[in-house]
């Protein structure tokens, strides 16, 4: 994918992240709350989002226009790399050396 395109947003309902108060010890990171039965639904809906490990990865994120934070499918994909091809003149100058 371009840099430039934008990934479509899928939001994972009854997920919910929440800011930690500014008082809370230093290992406590975050909080939120499951609806369990609005998460089963979602997770029955989108069980396409696995992984061949049975994961749907997500991301805690914070909205720009109201400050809240909400969590999202990341849908990023590792592409495998593309063999490269040397050109000929150029290996014909590695011929011969030691890597």
């Amino acid at each position: 994918m371009n840099p430039e395109e934008k990934r479509p947003t899928i939001f994972i309902n009854g997920f919910i992240s929440s800011d930690v108060a500014d008082t809370a010890p230093e290992w406590i990171l975050g909080k939120g709350a499951i609806n369990v039965p609005q998460l089963a639904e979602w997770l029955e809906q989108n069980k396409d989002l696995a992984n061949e490990k049975g994961y749907i990865n997500y991301t805690v994120k914070r909205s720009k226009n109201t400050g809240k934070r909400f969590v999202e499918v990341d849908t990023f994909k590792i592409k495998p790399k593309e063999d490269i091809q040397i050109q000929p003149d150029f290996a014909e100058l590695l011929e011969g050396q030691p890597f």
